[in-house]
């Protein structure tokens, strides 16, 4: 891939990456902080950390009215905030802010591969202790040979940390000879990632860049990623003497790229309607049928727990679609070698996506219960979820069947088949897809509150109302009663950080003009008490890898209480929530699990991709109390997969994150109306408290 640089003695930087298919850029901005909280001064407890300014250049429907606040890193208080704001760019040039372990991977990266790490600036930045050299045969990155390593000579190993709370941590290793590093590993959750460098030149006396670096995993199988320099441009510091006339400007190319509501890459269909068609399977997914270059190939999940979409390799063919590039997408399961596959266009609803990028993976065996005569082909995930307001009502519910008395042999036989079909098939429901921008605060949250209020006693169905249980989560990931300005919430001051049969989850991912929003709720009296429950309540996103995280309260066996981040998986289907073996260990499962009953009892878990015997074990375990922001779940049951050490391996695909402690799944999710607005990094719970 093509590399252009860009980058800043205070550690600030600017890469793109292209090539012939794709095209990323990332960066890091120390000022863009300090200027967003400066321009948000009217409204404090909405400060942003992204960028300022009009799009005019990426959308004819962007304005004033209809740009987003991008969220600050650790949106929700106490957890790792770090130094500045980064931020990247995917493939259709939607930027993002990078938080928690995105965040700390590319500083750390970056700063090594450039030599800022031992500038002042950088340095106070970091934390940095020598540490044991690895085992030789592990020491060097993938792809360095014996000779190499015995030309090169001795080196030396130091970890390098981000200070304030940072998790990851950076292997660096340094030749003793000249004192350039020679390889990094960052300890990502799950897996480590892997870097060579190579072609070091001198940009200033005594720094050295990697013009040349291969960049892969430590698990078998990795691609390998070749970077070549192809351009580099050094700035001097802000306030610097030798700063000339204009790089001050020039040093906003730095900050966030301006982040319209609606990706340049997107419309809606003027006319078309916003309810969108679904099915809830027995399974606990929800299923949609979009239209990719203006054909329907089959059943999709909606899944919040998708990094991008995902198509089967046989209807890719089918479509003809051209494939390339080699990636290792992660699954509940572990990685899943991968292409990519490129469509004209993709639609859902009112949503049409040009261009769209889809990862290639099969997708049989995932769900049970697919609506007769059809299959599921393909994924739905944060690239619909990033492009509009997605409502979800709550799952529908299956009705229960009242006696009946059968005179005839037929009957009986009609009769079971019937209610067969009430049991495992599946249900209709109706979800909505919203223009971020089109609706006003008091209209979303009527939206939302419609969708947890009781059905009408004529016993028809509103299209805005669900019907459901393992359809809000599924949906969650889509569930949209949108609106355009409705208010961010503050961060909330108490938030604190740590204290059967197999079911399948579709979970995976890949290893701002900003105007600030209004804190004002909507105008008019409180509803009454007994309505009040129906009231959704914004709380703030943290996405990383792509993944929405939301905070949890766990009321613990024993009467403790654990705070921590959780993905919300819609697409985890069968359960209710997963604790990951950090989360297990911080939380101290393994003391309360081993009782009888169900306690302590085997769960499998088997991802996308994955064969029968491609599955997790995990251990059941009965939570007295969850907690969703103003919803309570109680008597919850809970699947974790235990530490190394105590009956725990496998399972890289559950640790996401160095700062998370699992998943909300479909089983819990469907029981709450959802509203998702990943635009402005919140979503909307509506639902009894």
């Amino acid at each position: 891939m093509a590399w252009r640089l860009s980058f800043r003695s205070d550690g600030a930087f600017r890469e793109e990456l292209s090539s012939q298919q794709t095209s990323y850029s990332s960066g890091y901005s120390a000022a863009a902080a300090a200027a967003a909280a400066a321009s948000a001064a009217p409204a404090p407890a909405c400060s942003s950390n992204g960028g300022s300014g009009d799009e005019a250049s990426t959308s004819s429907r962007t304005s004033s009215s209809s740009s987003s606040s991008s969220a600050s890193a650790g949106a929700i208080e106490g957890y790792f905030r770090g130094p500045g704001v980064c931020w990247g760019s995917d493939d259709a040039g939607c930027p993002r802010i990078m938080e928690l372990d995105d965040k700390e991977a590319l500083l750390l990266s970056t700063w090594v591969r450039t030599g800022l790490w031992v500038l002042p600036d950088v340095a106070a930045q970091l934390t940095v202790r020598a540490v044991p050299p690895l085992p030789p045969r592990r020491s060097g990155v993938d792809g360095e040979d014996e000779e190499e390593a015995l030309h090169r000579g001795p080196t030396t190993w130091v970890e390098l940390r981000l200070r304030g709370g940072g998790k990851v941590a950076a292997l660096l290793e340094l030749c003793e000879a000249s004192w350039r590093p020679v390889s990094l590993r960052l300890l990502l959750a799950g897996e480590h990632e892997l870097w060579r460098f190579s072609d070091w030149r001198e940009w200033q006396p005594g720094l050295w860049l990697a013009a040349a670096a291969v960049q892969t995993s430590s698990c078998e199988g990795s691609p390998a990623n070749t970077y070549q320099l192809g351009s580099l441009a050094v700035h001097p510091s802000l306030g610097s003497s030798s700063m000339p006339a204009g790089a001050a400007a020039a040093a906003a190319g730095f900050a966030p790229p301006p982040t319209p509501l609606l990706p340049a890459d997107a419309e809606f269909v003027r006319g078309a309607p916003e309810a969108v068609p679904a099915w809830h399977t027995v399974s606990g997914h929800s299923l949609v049928r979009p239209r990719l270059n203006g054909r329907e190939v089959g059943w999709f999940i909606l899944d919040t727990g998708a990094s991008g979409f995902v198509l089967d390799p046989q209807a890719a063919n089918s479509l003809g679609l051209e494939s390339f590039g080699e990636l290792q997408v992660i699954s509940m399961v572990g990685r899943i070698a991968s292409r990519f596959r490129r469509a004209a266009s993709f639609e859902l609803g009112p949503l049409r996506i040009q261009r769209p990028l889809f990862m290639e993976l099969p997708c049989s065996g995932l769900v049970s219960g697919v609506p007769e005569g059809g299959r599921v082909v393909g994924i739905v995930g944060y690239d619909v979820l990033r492009r509009a307001v997605v409502h979800m009502p709550p799952h529908p519910r299956r009705p229960t069947l009242p006696p009946t008395t059968v005179d005839s042999p037929a009957a009986a036989v009609a009769a079971r088949a019937s209610a067969a079909q009430l049991r495992s098939g599946p249900l209709p429901f109706t979800l909505r897809l919203e223009h971020p921008a089109a609706l006003e605060p008091s209209a979303a949250l009527q939206q939302a509150e419609l969708a947890v209020a009781p059905p009408s006693s004529s016993g028809g169905a509103s299209s805005g109302q669900a019907v459901g249980s393992a359809t809000a989560t599924a949906a969650a990931a889509a569930a949209g009663s949108g609106a355009a300005a409705v208010p961010l919430p503050a961060p909330s001051s108490n938030s604190s950080r740590d204290s059967s049969p197999a079911s399948a989850s579709s979970g995976l991912r890949i290893a701002a003009s900003t105007s600030p929003c209004s804190l004002q709720g909507p105008a008019g009296p409180a509803p009454p008490a007994q309505q009040r429950q129906h009231h959704p309540e914004w709380l703030p996103l943290v996405i990383v890898s792509s993944l929405p995280h939301v905070e949890l309260e766990l009321l613990l066996p024993g009467g403790r209480r654990h705070r921590g981040l959780f993905m919300i998986d819609s697409g985890a289907g069968g359960f209710n929530l997963i604790i990951s073996s950090r989360g297990a260990e911080l939380m101290q499962l393994g003391a309360y699990s081993g009782g009888g009953g169900a306690l302590g009892a085997v769960a499998e878990i088997m991802g996308v991709g994955g064969t029968a015997k491609d599955r997790v074990t995990a251990r059941r375990c009965q939570l007295e109390e969850v907690r969703l922001g103003q919803c309570c779940f109680r008597d919850v049951q809970a699947v974790y997969h235990p530490p190394r050490g105590a009956g725990g391996g496998g399972g890289a695909g559950l640790e996401l994150s160095q700062h998370t402690s699992g998943i909300i799944c479909a089983g819990l999710l469907g029981r709450c109306g959802l509203t998702f607005d990943y635009a402005r990094m919140r979503v909307a719970v509506a639902g009894p408290r």
